[in-house]
């Protein structure tokens, strides 16, 4: 049986009652800075249909790029289901901070329908830097 589209009404329902989409960032990580030997902690909340798997990169100043998790035990990378249905949420965590952790991390969230990112910007403050305060769009986490 067709319906006016021409298409069998199990093909009709088909396409018209499962969603699809590309992911989408909800929460987009924040920048943030914190002295040597603290820590950071970045998250990311995405959606999308089917769900999103979320990854990490990091870039440093020099270029480097790098993908999370990586042999870096001072480094954690962590998602989860959440907080709403068709969400996922993504926690990075950078502990023990040196120079070698400054730079971007982009927070990925794909599915077979397309790619969506969001960068932060880490900033490792040393001893010549502790007289300054945070700058503006800058987050600094009360982990210290």
């Amino acid at each position: 049986m067709l319906d006016s589209r021409g298409m069998s009404k199990k093909e009709f329902w088909f396409n018209s009652n499962i969603p699809t989409g590309t992911p989408k960032i909800l929460t987009a990580p924040e920048n943030k800075r914190n002295k040597t030997g603290g820590s950071v902690n970045i998250g990311c909340e995405v959606t999308g249909v089917p769900l999103p798997q979320i990854a990490w990169s990091f870039t440093r100043a020099n270029g480097e790029s790098i993908t999370l998790p990586s042999d870096d035990v001072t480094v954690s990378v962590v998602s989860r289901g959440g907080p709403e249905k068709k969400q996922v949420t993504g926690w990075l965590q950078v502990m023990n901070l040196t120079e070698h952790h400054e730079g971007d991390y982009t927070c990925m969230a794909q599915n077979k329908y397309g790619l969506a990112q969001a960068v932060a910007r880490v900033k490792v403050m040393g001893p010549q830097d502790e007289n300054t305060g945070p700058r503006r769009g800058d987050m600094v986490d009360p982990y210290l």
